[in-house]
């Protein structure tokens, strides 16, 4: 193909440029064309915020009382506008954002108010009074050495609160009045001398009391001379005194009298082995009687007796004769022995042994045969043997099990051993009532 010639260029390129031309004014125009709805009421707000008048201007035109006669289409399709005239467009602006709503603040936390600490009070008893000048001069020489030692005291906490010491009142006798003028002479002398040998002398303490009554004077009797002769007038001799029955009261016999520290102060109680019960005996007479009668032979003609022997100063059970005044020993130095109790019923004695090996309860006849060992232990103690009013049984306490002081009963030949009263406290010299010889 051949170039064109050089003056068929130009008509070449104007044929060329002319339809871009044309293309390109239509693009601008439809692209620079304002939308435009109109209603018949009143303008659409979504048509009002999309067309909008100069830079920075939210200012809409309005029309009314047409009708549209174009819609909007998409690409170049153009608007009809009131009288055929095309509304020239101009710059869209972005919706206005709704401002953020402003967020109240908090409200301030009002401050609690601030608990000031209360203190407890504590009392405290305050140092009594010295009860003279020595007291008083110790007290001052203590508090010296303990500052020296220690330092100067703390100051007392504010809490602390010291009690009013109120010492008792002491009520002092009112000098009695001078009955002559001698005697006020001498001592108004007394007064003048103490006071220029020791000073004048201090007040009375708040709490000494001098009584308002006057002492009454009594006046000496006058000396009277005595008879030359008193008749005498025979003394009347006293009234005898009630003795005590010589054996306990029926109401205690077959019981079982005894010592306890129950109520702190060992008094007597009285025991029923029948049936348990237990007494509070309110005199000491009953319990003499019925010691009275232990040592006794059921026939009252001898009695078995403790004595001391001179020789080794140890106690020894003896058997005296009430008839011809008469003893003879019963136990040896070997044993030894103690609380002698005669069986009501028949020739034995009980009594007890401190050998040869601890506090034990024997039993013998009166001529010193058949001697027969009724209890046996370690190192437990079984005291004071009392015969029952029949003879079958022997009633003693012992230290064994509780180590506590125990009433206990057995046979007659030391068998069936078991406690009777089981007590918390000591009970102790029981006493098994019988009926008086």
């Amino acid at each position: 193909m051949e170039p064109l010639p050089r003056q068929g260029r130009p008509r070449a390129t104007l044929i060329v440029l002319t339809p871009l031309v044309i293309l390109l004014a239509s693009l601008s125009c439809a692209g620079c064309g304002a939308l435009r709805l109109v209603k018949t009421a009143e303008p659409s707000p979504t048509i009002l915020g999309a067309v909008a008048t100069g830079r920075g201007s939210t200012s809409q035109p309005q029309v009314t009382g047409q009708t549209p006669t174009a819609r909007v289409g998409q690409g170049s399709e153009t608007v009809a506008a009131q009288g055929g005239k095309t509304p020239t467009a101009t710059r869209t602006l972005k919706p206005t954002r709704t401002p953020r709503p402003t967020r109240t603040p908090k409200a301030t936390a009002t401050p609690k108010a601030t608990l000031t600490p209360t203190l407890t009070p504590i009392i405290v008893t305050p140092r009594p009074l010295p009860k003279d000048i020595f007291e008083a001069a110790t007290i001052a020489a203590q508090a010296t050495a303990d500052v020296r030692q220690y330092g100067t005291p703390t100051s007392t906490p504010v809490n602390i609160i010291t009690a009013t010491f109120t010492p008792e009142p002491i009520i002092v006798t009112r000098t009695p009045t001078p009955g002559n003028e001698a005697t006020a002479v001498s001592r108004a002398l007394l007064a003048t001398v103490l006071a220029a040998m020791t000073g004048t002398p201090t007040p009375f303490p708040t709490w000494v009391l001098i009584a308002t009554e006057e002492p009454t004077a009594t006046p000496w009797p006058a000396a009277t001379r005595v008879p030359l002769l008193i008749p005498i007038t025979p003394n009347p001799w006293p009234s005898p005194t009630a003795t005590a029955p010589s054996g306990a009261p029926s109401i205690l016999v077959g019981k079982i009298l005894f010592r306890s520290d129950r109520a702190g102060d060992a008094p007597l109680y009285a025991l029923d082995p029948a049936n348990g019960r237990l007494f509070a005996v309110t005199e000491a007479w009953p319990y003499a009687a019925a010691l009275a009668r232990e040592g006794r032979s059921p026939d009252g003609q001898y009695t078995a007796e403790v004595q001391t022997m001179m020789t080794d100063e140890t106690t020894e059970v003896f058997v005296r004769d009430n008839q011809f005044k008469t003893a003879r020993q019963l136990t040896d130095t070997k044993l030894q022995g103690y609380d002698p109790a005669w069986s009501p019923t028949d020739d034995r004695i009980a009594f007890v042994s401190p050998k040869p090996d601890n506090d034990e309860i024997y039993s013998v006849k009166p001529d010193g045969s058949d001697l027969r060992r009724l209890t046996s232990n370690t190192w437990e103690w079984d005291k004071h043997p009392s015969w029952s009013p029949d003879g079958s049984q022997i009633v003693f306490w012992s230290n064994r099990e509780s180590g506590r002081r125990q009433l206990w009963v057995m046979n007659a030949d030391g068998s069936n051993q078991r406690r009777l009263l089981d007590s918390p406290n000591n009970d102790w010299d029981p006493i098994w009532v019988k009926k008086p010889n």
